[in-house]
Protein backbone atom coordinates (compact mmCIF):
# COMPACT_ATOMS: atom_id res chain seq x y z
CA UNK A 1 0.00 0.00 0.00
CA UNK A 2 1.35 3.46 -0.88
CA UNK A 3 0.67 6.96 0.46
CA UNK A 4 -1.77 9.49 -0.92
CA UNK A 5 -0.84 11.43 -4.06
CA UNK A 6 -2.28 14.78 -5.10
CA UNK A 7 -3.08 15.16 -8.80
CA UNK A 8 -4.07 18.49 -10.36
CA UNK A 9 -6.16 18.39 -13.52
CA UNK A 10 -6.28 21.36 -15.86
CA UNK A 11 -8.64 22.18 -18.69
CA UNK A 12 -5.82 23.99 -20.50
CA UNK A 13 -4.25 22.66 -23.69
CA UNK A 14 -0.52 22.19 -24.22
CA UNK A 15 0.38 24.48 -27.13
CA UNK A 16 3.65 24.21 -29.11
CA UNK A 17 5.58 27.44 -29.70
CA UNK A 18 8.75 28.23 -31.65
CA UNK A 19 11.21 30.81 -30.41
CA UNK A 20 14.67 32.18 -31.03
CA UNK A 21 17.07 34.46 -29.25
CA UNK A 22 20.10 36.14 -30.75
CA UNK A 23 22.85 37.28 -28.38
CA UNK A 24 26.28 38.75 -28.92
CA UNK A 25 29.19 36.48 -28.12
CA UNK A 26 30.15 38.96 -25.40
CA UNK A 27 26.63 38.99 -23.90
CA UNK A 28 26.43 35.19 -23.64
CA UNK A 29 30.03 34.62 -22.43
CA UNK A 30 30.04 33.35 -18.83
CA UNK A 31 33.58 31.99 -18.37
CA UNK A 32 36.78 31.70 -20.34
CA UNK A 33 39.63 29.22 -20.13
CA UNK A 34 43.00 29.41 -21.84
CA UNK A 35 46.53 28.14 -21.38
CA UNK A 36 49.38 30.61 -20.78
CA UNK A 37 49.88 31.19 -24.54
CA UNK A 38 46.22 31.63 -25.50
CA UNK A 39 43.46 34.24 -25.20
CA UNK A 40 39.68 34.59 -25.12
CA UNK A 41 39.07 38.32 -25.51
CA UNK A 42 36.79 41.04 -26.84
CA UNK A 43 38.04 42.95 -29.89
CA UNK A 44 38.11 46.65 -28.97
CA UNK A 45 38.81 48.15 -32.40
CA UNK A 46 38.66 47.47 -36.11
CA UNK A 47 35.94 45.83 -38.20
CA UNK A 48 35.37 43.11 -35.58
CA UNK A 49 34.98 45.48 -32.66
CA UNK A 50 32.89 43.79 -29.95
CA UNK A 51 33.40 40.27 -31.35
CA UNK A 52 34.95 37.59 -29.12
CA UNK A 53 38.29 36.14 -30.23
CA UNK A 54 39.34 32.58 -29.35
CA UNK A 55 43.08 32.60 -30.07
CA UNK A 56 44.96 29.43 -29.14
CA UNK A 57 48.72 30.09 -29.25
CA UNK A 58 47.85 33.76 -29.62
CA UNK A 59 50.76 35.16 -27.59
CA UNK A 60 53.37 32.38 -27.82
CA UNK A 61 53.55 28.78 -29.05
CA UNK A 62 52.27 25.97 -26.87
CA UNK A 63 52.02 22.26 -27.63
CA UNK A 64 48.70 21.96 -25.77
CA UNK A 65 47.21 25.35 -26.67
CA UNK A 66 43.53 25.95 -26.04
CA UNK A 67 41.17 28.91 -25.84
CA UNK A 68 37.61 28.15 -24.64
CA UNK A 69 34.63 30.39 -24.02
CA UNK A 70 31.64 29.02 -22.10
CA UNK A 71 28.36 30.60 -23.18
CA UNK A 72 24.76 30.34 -22.02
CA UNK A 73 21.24 31.70 -22.45
CA UNK A 74 18.12 31.33 -20.33
CA UNK A 75 15.03 30.24 -22.22
CA UNK A 76 11.54 31.61 -21.42
CA UNK A 77 9.31 29.84 -18.92
CA UNK A 78 7.49 26.85 -20.37
CA UNK A 79 5.54 23.78 -19.31
CA UNK A 80 8.21 21.80 -21.17
CA UNK A 81 10.74 22.20 -23.99
CA UNK A 82 11.00 20.33 -27.28
CA UNK A 83 14.26 20.98 -29.14
CA UNK A 84 17.16 23.43 -29.06
CA UNK A 85 19.74 24.45 -31.67
CA UNK A 86 22.64 26.93 -31.64
CA UNK A 87 24.07 28.86 -34.61
CA UNK A 88 27.22 30.97 -34.58
CA UNK A 89 28.19 33.82 -36.90
CA UNK A 90 31.95 34.04 -37.12
CA UNK A 91 35.11 33.37 -39.08
CA UNK A 92 38.87 32.91 -38.93
CA UNK A 93 40.82 35.54 -37.07
CA UNK A 94 43.60 35.90 -39.65
CA UNK A 95 42.74 35.85 -43.37
CA UNK A 96 46.11 34.21 -44.21
CA UNK A 97 45.15 30.96 -42.47
CA UNK A 98 42.26 28.48 -42.64
CA UNK A 99 41.59 28.40 -38.89
CA UNK A 100 38.38 26.96 -37.50
CA UNK A 101 36.73 26.46 -34.10
CA UNK A 102 34.46 23.89 -32.48
CA UNK A 103 31.10 24.67 -30.86
CA UNK A 104 29.97 21.98 -28.39
CA UNK A 105 26.69 21.81 -26.46
CA UNK A 106 26.79 20.89 -22.77
CA UNK A 107 24.42 18.28 -21.39
CA UNK A 108 22.07 18.89 -18.47
CA UNK A 109 24.81 17.75 -16.06
CA UNK A 110 27.10 20.48 -17.50
CA UNK A 111 29.42 18.03 -19.26
CA UNK A 112 30.34 18.33 -22.95
CA UNK A 113 27.79 16.43 -25.04
CA UNK A 114 28.35 14.63 -28.35
CA UNK A 115 26.38 17.40 -30.12
CA UNK A 116 28.77 19.79 -31.88
CA UNK A 117 29.49 21.72 -35.06
CA UNK A 118 32.74 22.79 -36.71
CA UNK A 119 32.92 26.56 -37.30
CA UNK A 120 34.69 26.83 -40.65
CA UNK A 121 37.20 29.51 -41.78
CA UNK A 122 34.87 31.56 -44.01
CA UNK A 123 32.92 34.26 -42.14
CA UNK A 124 29.40 32.84 -42.14
CA UNK A 125 26.66 31.32 -39.98
CA UNK A 126 27.27 27.75 -38.82
CA UNK A 127 24.40 25.78 -37.31
CA UNK A 128 24.65 22.98 -34.79
CA UNK A 129 22.32 19.98 -34.64
CA UNK A 130 18.71 20.29 -33.47
CA UNK A 131 18.65 18.27 -30.26
CA UNK A 132 16.14 17.27 -27.59
CA UNK A 133 16.12 20.03 -24.99
CA UNK A 134 15.55 17.58 -22.13
CA UNK A 135 19.09 16.22 -22.69
CA UNK A 136 20.72 19.64 -22.56
CA UNK A 137 18.93 22.17 -20.36
CA UNK A 138 20.61 22.95 -17.04
CA UNK A 139 18.16 23.73 -14.22
CA UNK A 140 15.33 23.21 -16.76
CA UNK A 141 15.87 26.52 -18.63
CA UNK A 142 19.56 27.26 -19.25
CA UNK A 143 21.29 26.18 -22.45
CA UNK A 144 25.12 26.08 -22.29
CA UNK A 145 27.71 25.61 -25.00
CA UNK A 146 31.40 26.27 -25.56
CA UNK A 147 33.42 27.61 -28.45
CA UNK A 148 36.99 26.37 -28.57
CA UNK A 149 40.18 26.58 -30.58
CA UNK A 150 43.25 24.37 -30.13
CA UNK A 151 46.79 24.15 -31.54
CA UNK A 152 47.44 27.42 -33.43
CA UNK A 153 43.97 28.58 -34.44
CA UNK A 154 42.47 32.07 -34.24
CA UNK A 155 38.72 32.43 -34.56
CA UNK A 156 36.26 35.27 -33.98
CA UNK A 157 32.51 35.09 -33.24
CA UNK A 158 30.14 38.04 -33.37
CA UNK A 159 26.85 36.43 -32.28
CA UNK A 160 24.94 33.27 -31.49
CA UNK A 161 21.32 32.44 -32.26
CA UNK A 162 19.47 29.88 -30.16
CA UNK A 163 16.35 28.37 -31.72
CA UNK A 164 13.99 26.34 -29.59
CA UNK A 165 10.57 24.76 -29.44
CA UNK A 166 8.60 24.84 -26.22
CA UNK A 167 5.13 24.13 -24.89
CA UNK A 168 2.87 26.37 -22.83
CA UNK A 169 -0.55 25.81 -21.26
CA UNK A 170 -3.33 27.88 -22.86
Amino acid sequence: MSGAVTVTVSGQALVRRVGSRTVTARESLREKFADECSLVFRHTEGPRRGWIGYYSSGTCTSGDAYAVGDHQVRLPKAARYGTVQVSAFGGRGDPKYRDSALLTYYDRYQNPSPHKVRLRPRTDTYTGPRTAASDLLVRNRVLRWSTMTTDVEWYDVERYTVRYTYFVLR
